[in-house]
């Protein structure tokens, strides 16, 4: 199973749902077997000793985002503010307070560890390589930033009048679980708890999900929406009415604690 975040090529906003969300990538499927949102990596995670910062002024709409092996990080035309949400494991919307251009300018990224050899390599974790690219933010781009809650708009998930149209399934043991999907608009939960449903649906509304269903255990379910809200159809309707239709839940306005990151300042990088 590739890292977490390895060999990600997004050219549009719209599909950094994938890479925020709690999964390996694998192809083209999508699996999940953990409903937490990650935590920000442990001050002990090692840092990059080495690196090289470039603009790109190419005004390409492709990045290309990439922890490989033997400690080495990529990042090709990337901003500033995609490279925190990646560090910290933020959605773009709960990332506050960020300059303009840390958005509008972008750069190439070469970093690495001197001497990292694939032994001791494979012993990171994907919070540590997270870390290590939090540590490259701070001392190249003086990057200071805290997380605090806010009171915000989120949705709750909570079944629908009539019940469930799920098929209640324990995981085996065997095989893959949680959430496997091809393409956006088009998941398969299988023995999917309702809590990584509800993270997974965060990122598909851009919006906090709570689980409020009630439910317990695993789930099996096949999901399919238009990830176009304007080009709804009654085979992919909206995900609001796919998940009423077709697994018998609902995603219900209301408000409460959010946890957001706050830009407090970040500069242009240092020289090489």
């Amino acid at each position: 199973m590739p890292h977490l975040y390895s060999r990600l090529l997004t050219k549009h906003r719209a599909w950094l749902w994938l890479l925020l969300a709690p999964a390996a990538l694998s192809g083209s499927a999508l699996f999940a077997q953990a409903a937490a949102a990650p935590n920000a990596a442990p001050t002990a995670a090692p840092a990059y000793d080495v690196a090289v910062i470039r603009p790109n002024k190419t005004g390409g709409t492709g990045m290309d985002i990439t922890f490989s092996d033997h400690g080495t990080f990529s990042a090709t035309n990337a901003s500033v503010r995609l490279l925190i949400e990646v560090a910290f494991h933020m959605r773009h919307d709960l990332v506050l307070d960020s300059p303009r251009w840390a958005q509008d300018e972008h750069f190439d990224i070469e970093a690495k560890q001197l001497d990292a050899d694939k032994k001791s390599d494979a012993k990171l974790t994907d919070e540590q390589r997270t870390g290590m690219l939090q540590k490259l933010l701070i001392d190249r781009f003086q990057l200071k930033s805290h997380k605090e809650t806010r009171v915000m708009a989120l949705y709750e998930l909570v079944v629908n009048k009539g019940g469930s149209k799920m098929t209640p399934a324990e995981y085996s043991g065997k095989g893959p679980s949680g959430l496997r999907g091809g393409r956006a608009g088009d998941v398969t939960g299988l023995a999917c708890p309702m809590e990584l449903l509800a993270h997974f649906l965060s990122n598909v509304t851009s919006s906090v999900v709570n689980d409020k269903t009630g439910l317990t255990g695993g789930y099996n379910f096949h999901l399919k929406w238009s990830s176009d809200e304007t080009a709804a159809t009654d085979d992919a309707p909206s995900i609001f009415t796919a998940i009423q239709e077709q697994l018998g839940l609902k995603l219900q306005p209301a408000k409460g604690p959010v946890e957001v990151l706050v830009i407090d300042s970040v500069e242009h990088p240092t020289e090489n």
